[in-house]
């Protein structure tokens, strides 16, 4: 499939981690995670790079060419992720720390794009 040429390998995995990167980054120190290596690394993450970076080995080849176990992973592996981004999911992995709040210089705490509030007391 990829006839002993590494950088089709190594461009397929560039994607793949770029894409958990764009995915998870905003709200995941992924940089920390993907720097870790064999079984310190997160395996969901680790599972999802793997999905990725085959699907865009096998991308090269016809579409009707590419096993369906394929398709359904990077499609499964494509929902998880929409899933992390939109607070659906959690994922076992350090989060971004990103708000200082007493001007330090020290982020204080984990950046998020939810918000608790609750509707403006009625009156009668």
């Amino acid at each position: 499939l990829i006839d002993n040429d590494t950088s089709i390998l190594n461009d397929a995995e560039g994607m793949a981690i770029s894409d958990l990167q764009n995915a998870l980054d905003p709200y995941y120190d992924t940089a920390s995670e993907l720097a870790k290596t064999a079984t310190a690394r997160n395996t969901t993450l680790k599972k999802h790079a793997i999905n990725l970076t085959l699907y865009y080995i096998y991308q090269r080849l016809p579409a009707d060419m590419i096993p369906e176990q394929i398709v359904k992973n990077y499609d499964d592996t494509r929902k998880d992720l929409k899933d992390l981004e939109g607070g659906n999911r959690n994922i076992n992995i350090a989060g971004r720390i990103s708000v200082d709040s007493d001007g330090d210089g020290i982020p204080d705490r984990r950046s998020t794009k939810f918000r608790w509030g609750s509707k403006p007391k009625r009156a009668f």
